[in-house]
């Protein structure tokens, strides 16, 4: 650390986290983070969102699973039934 400025008596140099610049011990503050950082410039509160406390999504369907007994399906191009699928081998159309 080199100087800065004039001797102070009592005060010694701290490095700035942000910014890196030689500072007094008082012209620095502990920011949210722990961090010692510059009082004029690099100083910055903490977002009030950042306390934000959010309550689960607590709706959900009533039944998700489709129902066993579905004997039609529809679809872009109609609906299809049991019937059709009847006889059909597994080749694509």
């Amino acid at each position: 650390m080199g100087r800065t400025g004039k001797y102070r008596p009592g005060e010694y140099l701290v490095n700035c986290a942000i910014c890196g610049r030689n500072r007094y011990s008082s012209d620095v503050t502990k920011n949210w983070k722990g961090q010692m950082v510059c009082t004029d410039s690099c100083f910055e509160t903490r977002h009030p969102h950042d306390r934000v406390k959010v309550r689960p999504d607590t709706a959900r369907p009533a039944n998700p699973r489709p129902d066993g007994n579905q004997t039609e399906a529809f679809t872009p191009m109609g609906t299809i039934t049991a019937d059709d699928l009847h006889e059909y081998d597994g080749v694509a159309l």
